[in-house]
C-alpha cells in the first residue's frame, strides 16, 4: 500500500507554527548591545535592567563581572585586560573578546567553512551543518562542537523533535540523533543530498542529484523516483501527502500525491532551477524559489504562477508558515512576508555573504546560515549576525 510505501507526513505547517509574542524590549547577544543601566539576558536575548543580584542568565553590565561570593556586579577586568574570575558568571563578561564559557582566556573563532543547513526544535535547540563534518549546536546559551564520527561535508539538517534529528552529507552520508549519533548505512549511488524532509520517526525523504530517496533503520536508502532534484517540501492536506521537488533537468517541479495507488506524477515547467519551497498563507499554497531571485507560486498542483521579483539574487532556502515567510540568497539577500497573502520583500541584512538556508520555530525565532561560517538569528526585531568569537573553534 502507498502508506507503507511512503509513510506519514509527521510534520506539518501546524506543528511548525507557534503562539508569536513580540515585546518591546531591545534584542541583545552581549550587554555592550545594550544601554549602560542594562545588561543582556542571555536567556531571552533581550536587554534588562541589572539588580543587585546577577547570575549565569542575569550578567552584568559590559564593564562589569559577577562577583560569585556576593551575586553583587563589580569591576570586570584586571589591569591586563583579562577577566579576574569567570566561575559562575555569565556568557558575557565584557572582557576583550571573551564571551565567558568557562574558560580562561578568549576563544579561537570558527574557521571560515560553509555552513549548508540549519533546523530547530525551539530557540534553545538549533541545529547547524556544513563542511568538514562541521555540526553545532545551540541549547539557548552557548554555541557547542558535536561529532557524528563521519567526515564529510554535511549539507542537510532536519527533524521532528530534539531527540529525532537527521543530518545527511556528501555522497549520502549521514547519521541520526537521538541522544547520541547513529551512523546512516549508505550505498554509494544515491549522489549528494540537497534537501531534507522527516516524515515520521526513523524515517526521512532526501532530494539528491541522483533522485528522492527515503530512509529508515530497517531498510537503509530506497530509490524512490529518479532524477535530479533540488527543493523538496512536503504537505498533508485532506486526502493527499503530497511532495513537491525541484527538478533541475527540466526546470519544473515535480509533484506527487504519495497517498495514490499508483502514486500521481506531475510535471510542471517553471524555467528555472528551484532550490527551495515551502507552503505559506491561508489557505496554504505552495511557493518555490530559485535562480536569478525567481518565484512561483502554486495555483494547482500542475500550474505554477510566476511572482514579481524582488531580486536578481539566487534564493537558496526558504520557511514559511500561516502569515510569515524567511527566503535567503546570494549576497545575504533576505526577503520576508508579513501578512498573509503579501509577496516577500527585501529586509536589512548583516552581511554578504551567500546564505544557503533559513528555519524558524515561529515567527519571531528563526536563523539562516551561509558561507565562511555565517550565522544570522532573528528575534523579531531585525536580523543580527552571530559573532564568530561567539563560536567554538
Amino acid at each position: 500500500m502507498p502508506m507503507c510505501l511512503w509513510g506519514l507526513f509527521a510534520t506539518s505547517c501546524e506543528r511548525l507554527w507557534g503562539n508569536f509574542s513580540r515585546t518591546d524590549r531591545t534584542y541583545c547577544e552581549i550587554s555592550a548591545d545594550c544601554a549602560s543601566d542594562q545588561a543582556c539576558n542571555v536567556g531571552t536575548h533581550r536587554c534588562e535592567s541589572v539588580g543587585a543580584q546577577c547570575s549565569v542568565v542575569m550578567p552584568c553590565p559590559a564593564s562589569q563581572r559577577c562577583d560569585v561570593g556576593s551575586g553583587q556586579c563589580v569591576l570586570d577586568c584586571g589591569a591586563d585586560g583579562t577577566c579576574l574570575d569567570l566561575a559562575g558568571c555569565a556568557m558575557e563578561m565584557g572582557c576583550g573578546d571573551l564571551r565567558g564559557s568557562g574558560s580562561d582566556g578568549p576563544e579561537m573563532p570558527m574557521p571560515p567553512v560553509s555552513l549548508r543547513g540549519v533546523w530547530a526544535s525551539s530557540p534553545s535547540d538549533v541545529w547547524v551543518v556544513g563542511d568538514k563534518s562541521t555540526i553545532l549546536h545551540y541549547d539557548g546559551f552557548t554555541w557547542k562542537r558535536r561529532s557524528a564520527g563521519l567526515s564529510s561535508d554535511f549539507v542537510q539538517v532536519g527533524g521532528l523533535s530534539s531527540t529525532d534529528v537527521w543530518i545527511v552529507g556528501s555522497k549520502g552520508t549521514g547519521a541520526h540523533w537521538d541522544g547520541t549519533f547513529s551512523v546512516l548505512n549508505t550505498p554509494a549511488t544515491i549522489g549528494t543530498p540537497r534537501s531534507l524532509w522527516t516524515m515520521g520517526t526513523k524515517t526521512v525523504l532526501a532530494s539528491t542529484s541522483a533522485g528522492l530517496y527515503s530512509y529508515s533503520a530497517g531498510n537503509g536508502w530506497l530509490l524512490r523516483e529518479s532524477g535530479d532534484f533540488s527543493g523538496l517540501h512536503g504537505v498533508s492536506v485532506l486526502a493527499t501527502e503530497r511532495l513537491f521537488l525541484g527538478d533541475v533537468t527540466n526546470k519544473g517541479i515535480l509533484s506527487i500525491d504519495a497517498k495514490q495507488d499508483p502514486p500521481i506524477k506531475v510535471l510542471s515547467t517553471v524555467n528555472f532551477v528551484v532550490h527551495a519551497l515551502c507552503a505559506y498563507g491561508i489557505p496554504q499554497v505552495e511557493w518555490a524559489f530559485g535562480d536569478g531571485g525567481l518565484t512561483a507560486r502554486a495555483a494547482t498542483s500542475d500550474q505554477w504562477t510566476l511572482n514579481p521579483s524582488s531580486t536578481s539574487r539566487t534564493l537558496r532556502g526558504a520557511w514559511c508558515a500561516s502569515d510569515k515567510m524567511f527566503v535567503v540568497g546570494d549576497g545575504g539577500v533576505i526577503l520576508q512576508a508579513d501578512a498573509t497573502g503579501t509577496l516577500p520583500m527585501p529586509v536589512v541584512s548583516p552581511t554578504t555573504e551567500n546564505l544557503l538556508d533559513v528555519w524558524a520555530t515561529d515567527a519571531s525565532h528563526a536563523w539562516a546560515v551561509g558561507e565562511n561560517g555565517t550565522i544570522l538569528v532573528y528575534m523579531g526585531e531585525g536580523w543580527k549576525a552571530v559573532p564568530s568569537s561567539q563560536l567554538p573553534p
